[in-house]
């Protein structure tokens, strides 16, 4: 297999994710690894302990169909850990090399159950780490495709209160104006209301912000039933002022 750059032919779960980070996988965690490792996601590897060169060390094979124990098999020093054993070390035990098996033996064997490894032997093949960041990606992908799709229609459906959410801008932006003197009416606000409905992001029934016609048409004129309050200067100078001191009062309690 072509080697790749910056990855070993085998390597520890924390350089399996500083290697995974690099891959436009997203942020893999040493946690996330061990979790794929036990739903079979992932290809855990253990190095066979006291292996010295193939077919040395105090490993032994056996053949499952016959039962006979096979020598000099070669071997690169690593074998596949099976699910049970990767729960194993996952929970913090020791784990068989039972439960293990050859990478690229050609043949169904079994390693001789005396042999124990602990979670400092998992080690990750580079060609499984491959293999694993271009699900990853993938599944990054269609993550991101789906996010993207859910904010468009966040962004599109309208808010089903938008409506009473403009009437009550309307009734305070009307007892501002007559604060100030003005006596408004409904068609001289609906310009100010569809600029604030632009600033707010406030949309409608198609995902538009309401224009100044469809505001005076059937949000607050026609057989909207909105009615525009009846404060008089004072009232509204008033209502305002009071506003105020509530606004500074709650600036004044989170100060301190």
């Amino acid at each position: 297999m072509t080697r790749v750059r910056g990855l070993k032919d085998y390597s520890t779960l924390e350089e399996s994710a500083q290697w995974l980070s690099t891959q436009a996988c997203g942020p893999i965690s040493i946690e996330q690894l061990w979790q794929d490792g036990a739903s079979g996601q992932l290809t855990f590897s253990v190095g066979i302990p006291d292996w010295q060169t193939p077919g040395e060390g105090e490993l032994r094979w056996f053949d499952n169909e016959s039962g006979s124990r096979i020598r000099n098999v070669i071997s690169d020093g690593y074998v596949a850990l099976g699910l049970l054993g990767v729960k194993r070390l996952q929970s913090g035990h020791m784990a068989s090399l039972n439960n293990a098996r050859m990478l690229g033996a050609g043949t169904n064997l079994t390693p001789d159950t005396r042999q124990e490894v602990s979670a400092e032997h998992v080690r990750i093949h580079s060609g499984e780490l491959i293999r694993y960041s271009e699900v990853c990606k993938h599944e990054l992908g269609t993550k991101k495709s789906k996010d993207a799709a859910l904010d468009l229609q966040a962004d599109m459906k309208p808010p089903t209160n938008y409506r009473h959410l403009i009437q009550e801008e309307a009734y305070q932006h009307w007892i501002r104006l007559r604060a100030m003197g003005c006596n408004p009416s409904v068609h001289s606000i609906c310009g100010d209301m569809a600029k604030w409905c632009i600033d707010k992001n406030i949309r409608g029934g198609k995902g538009q912000n309401p224009r100044a016609g469809t505001i005076r048409n059937t949000i607050l004129g026609g057989s909207s039933g909105w009615e525009p309050p009846d404060h008089s200067i004072e009232q509204a100078k008033k209502y305002v002022a009071e506003l105020a001191r509530t606004a500074q009062t709650k600036v004044a309690q989170k100060q301190n």
